[in-house]
């Protein structure tokens, strides 16, 4: 019979339902798409052990005595518990000439023990092998935005760029192109000037970069490797402690440490902040759309107050009366639960389209937007259920 009565009105079962499409397919679409990203970054980070941090000198801070040494390094190793690896990273701005043109770009000079710390992603070609570190044959590396960028092609390697700096000029092959999430933890503490000026970033080798430069390239920057990730933090401690007393900085704290773990987090927070706020926001819609239910199931007991009479006189219960609006206040809430996460599968799809990003559906999702709008239904169908229940048979018999 209540499925009857919604078959009546089509398009009024339809447009009362609308709210509830609206808010479970947002829903679904957030929360599928807002995994989806959480584990993109999670791969991402993938790259990265979990045990390796970054100490870095902070820019704004910055001066010429700040800059990491070789003895920084070797104290590091002798004195900090837990430490297996430390890993320079020069930084330095040149400009690199190929057959495409001339860019800016950012070195990042690094040593053999940066590959311990630092597990990078071929993309194309190969990464540094022991011997290019000690070689006089100047190889580098590109990022992957990089050679995307300024060859529109990751199949690079082989190709011959000119790297200039200061006047002096440092013939060099392209070897591969890579992906490493720290590169993105590397960047935040740069210039934002020189981050927008520089077309690209490469890596080369400590030694390349000294025949570039014609002196010591400036170590800005520290990977660090803990045998735990659960000594990660008292590894970062103990080595900011040390690197502030031997450069008397301590008043000043030029120097900063990230762990892998530390950006985890703060992009989980993000997302769920965001994550939460728009299914907020669809939750109010999906409340919005129940008070449309409520309105609709009102007006709905009005018009049918014959009916409601003439069902009570032939001897329906009050429980049946109830009943039944109820059920039709679910069937509305239901289906619409239903069609919104369909809705919600068929947009996270088209964004998956335009985007790439891969949206993850779970039961989880589905359970909770559908859950929702059907508790939503049994909430606002209670009050006009009750109401056409109460009603005087004799009453609503004479009602017109």
């Amino acid at each position: 019979m209540a499925r009857g009565a919604l078959r009546a009105n089509k398009m009024r079962s339809f447009l009362t339902m609308l709210g509830i499409i609206v808010g479970v397919s947002a829903v679904v679409t957030i929360l599928s798409v807002g995994q989806g990203a959480r584990n993109l970054i999670m791969e991402q980070f993938d790259t990265v052990g979990t045990a390796s941090s970054l100490v870095f000198s902070r820019t704004n801070v910055f001066n010429n005595d700040d800059a990491f040494t070789v003895e920084d390094l070797q104290i590091l190793r002798q004195r900090v518990p837990n430490l297996i690896s430390v890993a320079p990273i020069a930084i330095d701005t040149a400009q690199m000439r190929t057959a495409r043109g001339e860019y800016a770009v950012f070195l990042f000079g690094i040593d053999e023990n940066y590959d311990r710390i630092i597990v990078s992603e071929t993309v194309a070609g190969r990464q540094f092998s022991p011997r290019d570190f000690d070689s006089s044959m100047a190889r580098i590396v590109l990022s992957e935005d990089s050679a995307a960028r300024i060859y529109g092609s990751y199949h690079v390697d082989g190709e011959s760029v000119t790297l200039i700096s200061g006047g002096r000029y440092l013939n060099a092959t392209v070897i591969g192109v890579s992906h490493s999430s720290i590169q993105q933890m590397m960047t935040q503490f740069m210039p934002e000037e020189m981050l927008a000026e520089a077309s690209a970033i490469i890596y080369v080798p400590l030694n390349s970069m000294r025949q570039l430069l014609g002196k010591e390239p400036i170590i800005m920057a520290l990977a660090l490797l803990a045998n735990d990730v659960a000594e990660i933090e008292a590894v970062n401690s103990k080595s900011l402690e040390l690197l502030h007393e031997r450069h008397k900085s301590a008043n000043r704290k030029p120097y900063r440490a990230m762990s892998l773990t530390d950006v985890m987090e703060q992009a989980n927070t993000i997302i769920n902040i965001v994550t939460i706020f728009i299914v907020a926001v669809a939750a109010i819609s999906l409340l919005v759309g129940g008070i449309g239910v409520m309105n609709i199931m009102l007006v709905s007991v009005v018009e049918r107050t014959r009916e409601i009479g003439l069902r009570k006189a032939l001897g329906a219960t009050r429980r049946d009366i109830l009943n039944q609006f109820i059920v039709e206040s679910v069937i509305l809430t239901t289906f619409g639960g239903l069609i919104g996460a369909i809705a919600g599968v068929v947009i996270a799809n088209i964004i998956m389209f335009f985007t790439g990003l891969k949206p993850v559906f779970t039961i989880g999702s589905f359970l909770l937007a559908v859950g929702f709008s059907v508790s939503v239904g049994l909430f606002f169908g209670i009050r006009p259920a009750m109401t056409a229940a109460a009603l005087n048979p004799i009453d609503a018999l004479r009602n017109e």
